[in-house]
């Protein structure tokens, strides 16, 4: 009865207890899920707030984008109407260049044809001042030294260039001022040539060789006997014991008071500028210059074209108790408008006209 009533009496207080803990763990289950669902409910709003807050962000960039390029179109359309009464010369240009270009392109086809090969020559342009060109025979001469290949396009663009390059490395001209080509396979060039004022005999081997130089002392092109010399018209300068530079090279490599070259050039240019005076002087000799074969005897001497002689004394710069250049000069012009009648005649000594040391019947 004891343990039946004590049963009796704990059952209801063990189920009571029992109870309780359902109870409460119910009350606690419902509110963690409330808390879940208001934390959920929490985020939902951030996260729709934030979604909000990005529109507006897109909005506004869209707003400005979209104002900014309206803007842009309206400028680029107010310029593009600007230009408009640009357009017509636009196309006329854009005409006219492609016109050109095609006439161009037609020209290079049909000078490159088979059947159009025109040879190219060169014709030499001078100024005004340089028609010793045309008395002197010289310009065939000059023109040749230019060679080109004889199926050389006459478009070509390298062309010019090599007319221009062969042309300064001949020796003939100081620079090219001008290079053009025409339509026949022409080349034209107008260059500032040098003038040759006489021939230099230089020793090569057992033989004398003569080339031209100008009044610089230049080498020119060519290379001739004696003979051939003589019969150029040009003065021919005998003695000399430099070396003969390449051409389009100097004599003058050495002072002109040691260089007997360079010392007969000078006389050869004072002569060259009488005139006809000078077309009969056959040769300047600096044989004895500085009297190096016999210190009695005249440094240089001239040789007329009938072969008599006119003793000049020292090269001009150098006198020594002589007349002045001009002086001399002078004497020697009257002498060549007499032709030279006496056999020797000195123009170095101090006399109202040259000194006749012997006459031609002796």
């Amino acid at each position: 009865m004891a343990s039946v009533s004590r049963s009796g009496i704990l059952a209801p207080v063990h189920v009571r207890l029992l109870y309780s803990d359902l109870v409460r763990g119910k009350e606690r289950r419902v509110t963690q899920t409330a808390g879940s669902a208001e934390s959920v409910s929490r985020k939902v709003k951030k996260s729709r707030d934030k979604n909000v807050s990005t529109r507006k962000k897109w909005a506004g960039w869209e707003a400005s984008w979209s104002a900014g390029w309206s803007a842009g179109w309206v400028g680029l359309r107010d310029r593009l109407i600007g230009l408009w009464p640009l357009v017509p010369s636009a196309c006329v240009v854009a005409v006219v260049v492609l016109s050109i270009s095609g006439l161009e392109k037609l020209k290079a086809r049909f000078y490159d044809a088979p059947d159009y090969k025109r040879p190219l020559k060169v014709q030499l342009e001078y100024c005004k001042g340089a028609e010793w060109l045309e008395k002197e025979n010289l310009i065939d001469s000059i023109a040749a030294v230019v060679r080109l290949p004889a199926d050389q396009s006459l478009l070509d663009r390298n062309v010019l260039k090599e007319a221009q390059a062969q042309m300064l490395a001949s020796g003939w001209v100081k620079r090219v001022d001008y290079v053009a080509r025409d339509m026949d396979g022409t080349i034209r060039m107008l260059c500032d040539y040098r003038r040759p004022i006489a021939m230099i005999g230089v020793k090569n081997g057992s033989e004398t060789t003569y080339v031209p130089v100008d009044r610089e002392g230049f080498r020119l092109p060519g290379n001739f006997s004696y003979d051939v010399a003589v019969q150029s018209g040009y003065m021919l300068i005998q003695g000399v014991q430099c070396k003969m530079p390449p051409i389009g090279e100097t004599f003058c490599r050495t002072a002109t008071k040691n260089n007997d070259a360079m010392a007969a050039l000078s006389l050869a240019e004072c002569i060259f500028s009488q005139g006809d005076a000078a077309l009969k002087i056959k040769a300047i000799d600096v044989s004895n210059f500085k009297g190096r074969v016999d210190p009695r005897a005249t440094p240089v001497k001239l040789v007329a074209r009938n072969d008599h002689e006119v003793r000049w004394g020292s090269p001009p710069g150098q006198e020594v108790e002589e007349p002045s250049v001009t002086a001399k000069l002078a004497n020697l012009v009257l002498l060549a408008k007499q032709d030279f009648p006496q056999a020797i005649a000195d123009v170095s000594v101090y006399r109202s006209g040259p000194v006749v040391t012997q006459s031609r019947t002796q």
